[in-house]
């Protein structure tokens, strides 16, 4: 597999599902457009790629999170990627474009709400020294 790293925009609001494990993700459809510009100043679609991109955990939290607040917004995503090659139901053949995505961000040039999400406390156990000079270490 190899690792892509693409812009595009969300085709719609993508759903935050849960595993079996609980673990939260998501799957996006993403378009990606190319453009040149003719020789006139012109600029014209020379072609679109439809991607979809799966999402884990926070990563998949906060991506649905921003769609919900903005709609179809242009993001870049990166991760490993693969071509599949499918057959469609009336038989003719297809290819899907998959990325299995460990970051994404905002295009710049978007009037985009993020909101900061809270730090969450460690417990005060968790890695906290002992206070006791003879305790084993945490290690």
């Amino acid at each position: 597999m190899s690792y892509l790293i693409q812009t595009g925009n969300l085709t719609q609001t993508p759903e935050l599902r849960q595993s079996k494990a609980g673990k939260a993700w998501t799957e996006a459809r993403v378009i990606h457009n190319d453009y040149e510009q003719g020789t006139a100043g012109e600029w014209s679609e020379t072609s679109s790629i439809p991607y979809t991109v799966r999402m884990f955990g926070r990563q998949a939290e906060q991506l649905v999170g921003a769609a919900e607040a903005n709609g179809n917004i242009a993001i870049q995503f990166a991760g490993r990627y693969a071509v599949r090659d499918f057959a469609r139901k009336d038989g003719s053949r297809g290819i899907s474009y998959e990325v299995n995505a460990d970051t994404w961000a905002v295009l710049p040039g978007q009037d985009v709400q993020l909101r900061k999400s809270a730090i969450q406390e460690r417990p005060a156990s968790a890695g906290a020294p002992s206070q006791d000079p003879e305790a084993e270490p945490p290690w």
